[in-house]
């Protein structure tokens, strides 16, 4: 190039856009971090982009600087997301399953996992001795994932001293299945844990066991507490209704439904009537 030449420049201060367009900076860094926190403790992503948008002058949000929040809701997604992480034992989630085995009862296949604490182990024991305690599971706690597995979150509870409060859960599971060999093994591993503690003889048993009407949990209470299935107790249900009951049909626990998901039930069944 010639140094004799002289090139001249001229920039205009105006920026000429789509009105539609929208730009922003990359969240990195600090402002990552602080959103990380603030989504871990609860604030929502779609919330946290509004009030930001909200706050942004009105000659900014025109001019397309997104930087604030970001272009879509979508990159405060994944750093929500990603806050939900920061506790993982490995980036590969069947390396931290692995890993949690030692703490957990884990299978990958098919994948479930049974959790507990020895505090909720001790409040089992000393509460659910001939009281009230309930199970339940739900699909819609859990998020959809794009595999073939439909989760299902299961809880054990026992029934609060302080009435009009809450029962007090002392154990849970996550499993992809829904059958009474799971669920059963589930709840034998937990009284395991009972037992190794209280001793064999001391396992608490509960007087009555209350569920939303599934089977799978009626089924896996009398054969986990009583030792029977469902005709043998039908029989003893029916010895006892009839005034013929026999030495020890009274002991042991009975399953009890929860009174909403009948009636829920029985409306279902009139509608189709």
């Amino acid at each position: 190039m010639d140094d004799k030449k002289i090139v001249h420049a001229t920039i205009s201060p105006d920026v000429n856009h789509q009105i539609t367009e929208h730009h922003a900076r990359p969240i990195r860094g600090k402002q990552r971090q602080k959103l990380r926190k603030l989504f871990k403790s609860g604030k929502k992503p779609f919330k946290h982009y509004l009030e930001e948008m909200k706050k942004t002058p009105m000659d900014v949000k025109i001019a397309g600087n997104f930087s604030n929040f970001g272009n879509t809701t979508r990159t405060l997604q994944e750093i929500a997301t990603e806050s939900r992480y920061t506790s993982k034992l490995d980036k590969n989630e069947f390396e931290s399953m692995i890993k949690l085995s030692g703490e957990m009862h884990i299978s990958i296949l098919p994948p479930y996992v049974m959790y507990w604490t020895e505090d909720g182990v001790r409040i089992w024991h000393d509460m659910a001795k001939d009281g009230i305690v309930y199970w339940d599971a739900t699909g819609t706690v859990l998020r959809s994932r794009e595999d073939k597995w439909k989760y299902y979150y299961y809880e054990l509870a026992c029934s609060n001293p302080v009435i009009g409060q809450q029962v007090i859960p002392v154990s849970s599971m996550v499993s992809s299945i829904h059958s009474t060999p799971v669920v059963k093994f589930w709840i034998g591993e937990f009284r395991r844990s009972e037992k190794r503690i209280f001793g064999h003889a001391n396992a608490a048993i509960p007087h009555q066991v209350t569920s939303d009407r599934s089977m799978v949990f009626i089924q896996s209470a009398l054969s986990e507490f009583n030792s029977e299935n469902l005709d043998s107790f039908r029989s003893r249900a029916h010895r006892i209704v009839t005034g013929k009951a026999k030495v020890g049909d009274l002991r042991g626990i009975f399953p009890h439904t929860c009174l909403s998901h009948v009636m829920a039930s029985f409306n279902a069944l009139q509608i189709q009537l």
